[in-house]
């Protein structure tokens, strides 16, 4: 009688076992389903105004990206949040080196007003990204510039004129600072922390860099 109660009980616990795994995939498959949702939406958003979420981006670049989306997602987009945003992406872009392939892979250019990207890039090749390659040879390129933290300090609405002297239907200034992930290989500490970014909204609709002061 012993023995038939034990096959018993542990019939019951192999029942038991294989309800439990089996909810526990099921739960794991739920929040993989949410988790590929919520990515389809941001994507979709970003889609939806022509950005594109970058291939290798660091932390400080997904956090901007979220800032983004939500600035986009809402029924009226705030023009502040949306300008704010792309001032964000863009700074974690720009300033960080840790997934560039090189002195000519400069970050934010597609932020940078219609025109004048070719102009801001050839800059940045000869003043900001020119000595990347040696910094490279000599930390290994992951020791290098990564964007860690970006502080908004304040926006101000302003008037920035285009070059057919027409000034843009919507312009800020957004002064803003940033911190590097700290790290005892490469001293970053020479390197520019803060800027005002002149945001406006471009012919296409979407926010760019028209200014860009190194404070």
């Amino acid at each position: 009688m012993k023995k038939r109660y034990d096959k018993i009980i542990l019939y019951i616990l192999m029942i038991f076992t294989v309800l439990l795994a089996v909810g526990l995939v099921f739960t794991s498959m739920q929040s993989r389903e949410k988790v590929s949702k919520e990515e389809i939406n941001k994507r979709e958003t970003l889609e939806k105004y022509d950005y594109i979420f970058p291939n290798n981006p660091v932390k400080s670049q997904m956090l901007a990206y979220d800032d983004l989306i939500n600035a986009l997602a809402t029924e009226v987009v705030v023009e502040q949040d949306y300008a704010k945003a792309i001032a964000k992406v863009f700074v974690t872009d720009f300033f960080t080196w840790t997934n560039k392939e090189g002195r000519y892979d400069i970050g934010g250019v597609e932020y940078i007003t219609s025109g004048f990207g070719a102009n801001f890039k050839y800059a940045a090749v000869n003043s900001f990204y020119y000595n990347l390659p040696t910094y490279v040879k000599e930390f290994g390129k992951n020791n290098l510039l990564e964007v860690d933290f970006v502080e908004i300090l304040s926006v101000t609405e302003a008037e920035f004129i285009k070059t057919n002297g027409e000034a843009y239907d919507k312009s800020y200034i957004v002064h803003m600072k940033w911190t590097y992930v700290i790290n005892e290989i490469f001293d970053n500490s020479k390197f520019q922390t803060t800027t005002h970014l002149t945001m406006v909204k471009d012919d296409d609709g979407k926010y760019k860099v028209a200014y860009f002061l190194r404070d």
